[in-house]
């Protein structure tokens, strides 16, 4: 994947467009990009008895090349499950739908032994069914979100509020790099977090609280980018959420659709400007929200506007990494809702990374949603490959796909 910290020149180029952003975006003090894009391999120098020897491969479209509609779909699949350990149903669901992640909840982890045995299990099972090592995410936010404790050897770090108020950077650091190594010593390779929005509700008495680094979108964007490069040091993805912005809203999206009116200027302006330091800085995946933005998109969430990821997060802000969904069974992306078809908007608007929570028959009813809409719509079946392709990229930049390349 190609790194997205060298464009200062992009960078300058939207600050003119907007002329909006502040400093914090090209600050001074802006964190350096991390985790470069996995380079291509390059085959031994060319001769006369071997004239096609110096060609470039690119393992990720050699083995696109390779897959199956079936085997791309089910990359795009993230399931949740029930347990300590991977039941016959969740294994055959993996073989099966050939799924690309699992994420973890507090009812799957007991102790460090028991998690690490339960994410091996999982590795073994994607490996097996489609020669591809799977995501394993978590929400480890600190504060009041966070799935591993300290019976799993996970430190109790501060809420994101609490850190920023210190004012001590090494604080957001320090927190990044040890969550990033336990986690990474428990098998987990994607962490759903930071939260990058900006509280503007009234005394801060918003949904996302003290998840927030602040009201300041500076602040926040500075300090989620030192703790995406700290947790992205230790080869754990790190998921800025939830664009673009869930700091403007007193309803829970979990129970029902929250809308924000505000002007497209004051989004760009405090809202969406932390998610583009973090773009900058190289952030390996962002969740958008499932809350209404009107002034952008009338009356689709963000999940599922294509002028929300594609026009503003793939274009104008240029993001290259994937896009993952909140979970897909929250009230305000599924109620009302038929659950085949949205599936397939979200996919076709421009998420990577269908985050599914809910039963193990939703789960398969949206993989088949998926390759059929792709049989009947090439548009689709080259939306899947374009996610496909991404979610290859990231696991090889993260190292958790390490292709073996055929020498010729």
């Amino acid at each position: 994947m190609k790194n997205n910290s060298n464009g200062f020149g992009l960078a300058s180029l939207m600050l003119l467009f907007w002329g909006i952003w502040g400093s914090g975006c090209s600050s001074p003090n802006a964190v350096p990009a991390v985790n470069p894009g996995a380079a291509k391999a390059t085959l031994p120098n060319a001769t006369a008895k071997n004239p096609i020897a110096a060609t470039t491969v690119d393992p990720v479209e050699e083995r696109l090349r390779t897959m199956t509609l079936e085997e791309r779909a089910g990359q795009m699949l993230m399931i949740g499950f029930s347990g300590l350990a991977l039941s016959k149903d969740s294994r055959r669901l993996q073989r099966e739908c050939r799924v690309g992640g699992v994420i973890l909840f507090k009812n799957n982890i007991s102790r460090l032994g028991q998690l690490q045995k339960l994410n091996q299990d999982v590795q073994r099972t994607a490996t097996k069914a489609s020669g591809i090592p799977a995501f394993i995410a978590t929400d480890q936010e600190g504060g009041r979100v966070a799935r591993l404790k300290k019976n799993v050897g996970m430190p109790a770090f501060a809420a994101n509020g609490k850190l920023a108020r210190s004012g001590k950077i090494s604080a957001i650091k320090a927190a990044g790099q040890i969550t990033g190594q336990r986690l990474r010593t428990a098998g987990i390779n994607m962490n759903l977090a930071p939260v990058l929005d900006v509280v503007t509700t009234k005394n801060r008495r918003g949904i996302i609280g003290d998840r927030s680094f602040g009201s300041n979108p500076q602040i926040v964007g500075r300090w989620g980018s030192e703790y995406i490069r700290a947790l992205q040091n230790e080869n754990v993805i790190a998921t800025a959420k939830h664009f673009p912005g869930h700091g403007a809203t007193t309803t829970d999206s979990h129970l029902s659709l929250p809308i924000v009116k505000l002007s497209p200027t004051e989004l760009r302006r405090t809202h969406i400007a932390p998610f583009h330091t973090a773009i900058q800085n190289g952030v390996g995946a962002i969740m958008p929200a499932h809350i209404v933005y009107s002034s952008l998109d009338k009356k689709t969430p963000a999940t599922l506007s294509r002028p929300i990821l594609h026009d503003l997060l793939r274009r104008e802000l240029a993001f290259k990494g994937l896009v993952i969904s909140d979970s897909m069974s929250m009230a305000a992306i599924s109620k009302n809702r038929n659950w085949e078809r949205t599936v397939v908007q979200a996919t076709r608007s421009g998420v990577d990374v269908l985050l599914l929570t809910n039963s193990p028959s939703h789960q398969r009813r949206a993989f088949r949603a998926l390759v059929n809409a792709a049989r009947r719509d090439p548009q689709i079946k080259a939306r899947i490959t374009e996610s496909c392709r991404r979610i290859l990229q990231t696991k090889q930049r993260f190292g958790i796909w390490k292709p073996k390349l055929n020498s010729p």
